[in-house]
């Protein structure tokens, strides 16, 4: 059955441009514009149970394009602008959301806006991003978890801001990227990946399609860059990372165009949750699409054994 991509709903978020996060059946909106374009400090969560928002205990400080992360079921946010106008920051915070309560954390070596971080174990990696005099850096910090230290990491090959990552296969990869290169509206389609043991960056196989604002995800065995935006246009494209070929392939393209901020894996806390019944009927259409299909396999072989066992009798009772 061919995959498709299907829009559920639309969300009216509470703040323009939140960064987003999902943690214990809630759609957590953190920080974002206010409707007087002044940075925010809200937080809010919505219940997939209730379709309902709430407010949460707001950050210590406004911020805009933050990085957020979830490790041991805290809210890490990192970074990125605060004040108006808009200012790189180097301070971190967590947030419990069991206890609703946020705890300030050590401050980033740099100061950074239009980061992107990710999270292995209990390791916190943050790469790149704009300075606070908007030079686009190469620099990567990582923040652990356990201990509550920074350390430095190897820098990227190249600056980067404002573009995807996800680990896959214990490696680290960055995609794509506003850059300031050659020019300051230049796009790079430029891929790298990390080795955290050896704490080194090399060149990967670039995507087809050069662009900002993607999405990484690593999807059982499979890496996606999802959606971002060209020079000219916002675009649903999706494409498959293949390590046989080291090569980016086209994927199904999203019904619509836009820099995602939030993917979720399917797991069994989500499908416990009540949904409406036109949005449960996906899983079980499939699986009966499928029930069929093989009965009506079945029911030929059948059918294409008799008729050869037929055949087999006629021409021994002819000889």
């Amino acid at each position: 059955m061919e995959k498709v991509w299907i829009q559920c709903g639309v969300l009216k978020f509470p703040k323009r441009s939140p960064s987003l996060v999902y943690s214990d059946k809630h759609l957590i909106s953190l920080g974002g514009f206010s409707d007087d374009e002044t940075p925010s400090n809200g937080v809010f969560a919505y219940s997939l149970q209730t379709e309902e928002w709430k407010t949460l205990k707001p950050m210590s400080v406004p911020r805009v394009d933050l990085c957020v992360v979830i490790v041991n079921k805290f809210i890490y946010v990192l970074g990125e602008s605060g004040s108006n106008p808009c200012v790189a920051l180097k301070t971190a915070e967590k947030f419990n959301h069991c206890t609703r309560q946020w705890i300030s954390l050590p401050d980033m070596f740099m100061a950074r806006s239009q980061a992107t971080a990710v999270a292995l174990d209990d390791q916190i990696y943050i790469m790149g991003g704009l300075a606070s005099n908007g030079r686009p850096l190469k620099s990567v910090e990582c923040f652990n978890t356990i201990t509550g230290k920074w350390d430095r990491c190897g820098d990227m090959i190249q600056p980067r801001f404002d573009f995807g990552a996800a680990f896959f296969k214990g490696l680290l990869y960055v995609i794509g990227s506003g850059n300031t290169m050659h020019s300051m509206h230049s796009l790079s389609c430029s891929v790298e990946c990390y080795n955290p043991k050896t704490n080194t960056w090399s060149q990967a196989a670039s995507i087809n399609v050069p662009r900002y604002g993607i999405c990484g995800i690593t999807l059982t065995d499979r890496l996606m860059a999802i959606g971002g935006t060209t020079l000219t246009d916002f675009k649903g494209i999706i494409e498959v990372y293949k390590p046989t070929k080291n090569s980016w392939l086209q994927g199904k393209p999203l019904p619509m165009g836009g820099n995602y901020r939030c993917f979720v894996v399917p797991s069994k806390e989500l499908t416990e949750i009540q949904s409406k019944p036109n949005e449960i009927v996906i899983a079980p259409k499939r699986l009966l699409h499928t029930s069929l299909l093989l009965l009506m396999r079945m029911y030929f072989f059948i059918r294409w054994l008799l008729c050869l066992g037929k055949c087999i009798i006629l021409w021994t009772i002819r000889n």
